[in-house]
């Protein structure tokens, strides 16, 4: 990949095919420019109101947060409990992320100080751990906290992904955390550059949510002309 120290005639198959989804997909998409937030703090809240609901809830939950006051660690930790979680609403599952936001910002104000941008200092194995230690935080919003709240380099890998992928040919049969874990790899082991693993997460969702969806529109998909998938669909077209 030109820029990231990438020789492509020289990677292997999976990497020539992930560089080729990044290109063709950033040529067709345009460069996302994401995680949307007007600050670190702002972008990891986000990535925990957006479990299993819309960004546009996202939008609406974070400005009634502005609204109401709650939006620093610790306004959100010395808020009682139902008045965040009626404040959040918009989010859906809004009590569950009321608690989820209490432990983050309990974690932020004790381990950073307050200051998010503080755990950039932190080992990447300590900050995985311990983020993946809070109630409420999983994986991908983990990764989600450390790549667009921090700026670290890991890799986002969501159901998106892992569809889009096995859809274009990939072997991942197994688990799915398995094929998180292998995804993983093998992207991170492509470039470290967080702009690179930033814009490949993005452009995966907007794959999904435009293309690959549980009905894929194969014939649209900009990734048509190499996706197993959408091969298998226009072979069967002709018959």
């Amino acid at each position: 990949m030109k820029g990231n120290g990438i020789e492509v005639g020289k990677c292997t198959p999976p990497v020539k095919d992930i560089i080729y989804i990044y290109r063709r997909s950033l040529r067709h998409f345009g460069d996302p420019m994401w995680w949307p937030g007007d600050n670190p703090w702002e972008i990891a809240v986000g990535a925990v109101l957006t479990q299993n609901t819309s960004w546009v809830n996202v939008e609406k939950t974070l400005r009634r947060m502005k609204t109401m006051g709650l939006f620093t660690p610790e306004d959100i930790r010395d808020s009682p409990l139902d008045v965040l979680a009626e404040t959040i609403r918009p989010s859906g599952y809004f009590n569950q992320k009321a608690r989820k936001l209490k432990v983050l910002s309990e974690w932020v104000i004790k381990r950073c100080g307050g200051d998010i941008t503080r755990a950039r200092s932190l080992r990447m194995d300590t900050l995985q751990k311990e983020l993946i230690s809070l109630w409420g935080i999983g994986q991908e919003t983990r990764d989600s906290i450390i790549l667009y709240a921090l700026d670290l380099p890991t890799f986002v890998v969501d159901r998106y992904t892992v569809r889009i992928l096995r859809r274009f040919g990939f072997d991942l049969s197994g688990r799915y955390e398995d094929a998180v874990e292998y995804i993983k790899a093998l992207v991170e082991g492509i470039s470290s550059s967080t702009q690179f693993l930033n814009r490949l997460h993005a452009l995966f969702v907007l794959l999904g949510k435009n293309y690959c969806g549980r009905e894929p529109l194969c014939r649209r998909c900009p990734l048509n002309s190499r996706c197993e998938m959408a091969k298998s669909v226009f072979k069967n077209e002709k018959k």
